[in-house]
């Protein structure tokens, strides 16, 4: 993302209304982040057969975008769209595991922080300007560096959250498969 105009440049031949697209892209980095990590959680509620809540949950997000979008765009143009996304998908973030049990919650802030850090270190990187080759090895250990500082790499707490979810499974499976009598049934 860092050298994309320049290899844009280098296979095309451009007027530059793809650098205004790019830089409309970078604006909703964050938001991204932000979305993919409350995404991939979207089967909870699948599994805990909660989609109304979910379904819900999208249509007022989405009424959030159309409102910003018309409030926005008007004078922001694609910039206010953008941000108008960046917004929704914040919001979707914040919001996502309101109905959800204790057991399933994703703790948010490591991912506020990831998303704040990426894009710090963006703009840390496009403004040294560096190159290509230094960009693409500083970019990994800096943000290895800054998401272990931030405490995102906390093995013992995943280790533990695993393996409460096991155990909360087996003791799921083995209530699912007593009798009337309490005992569990032969497998």
């Amino acid at each position: 993302m860092l050298h994309f105009p320049e290899v844009l440049h280098t296979f095309y031949r451009t007027h530059g209304e793809e650098l205004l697209s790019f830089k409309i892209f970078t604006v909703l980095v964050p938001g991204l982040i932000y979305f993919a990590s409350v995404t991939s959680q979207e089967a909870v509620y699948e599994a805990s057969e909660q989609i109304d809540v979910l379904r819900k949950l999208a249509v007022i997000i989405a009424i959030i975008t159309i409102v910003l979008n018309i409030y926005l765009v008007p004078f922001a143009g694609g910039f206010g769209a953008a941000a108008a996304t960046l917004v929704s998908m914040l919001a979707y973030f914040l919001v996502f595991d309101l109905y959800l049990d204790k057991a399933h919650k994703i703790k948010k802030l490591p991912y506020l922080l990831a998303g704040a850090g990426v894009y710090l270190i963006y703009m840390l990187m496009r403004s040294l300007n560096l190159g290509p080759l230094p960009d693409l090895m500083l970019c990994p250990i800096i943000l290895f560096l800054v998401l272990y500082v931030m405490g995102f790499f906390n093995v013992e707490e995943n280790l533990q959250t695993i393996t409460s979810h096991q155990q909360n499974l087996i003791e799921g499976g083995l209530n699912h498969g007593k009798h009337k009598t309490g005992k569990a049934e032969p497998v």
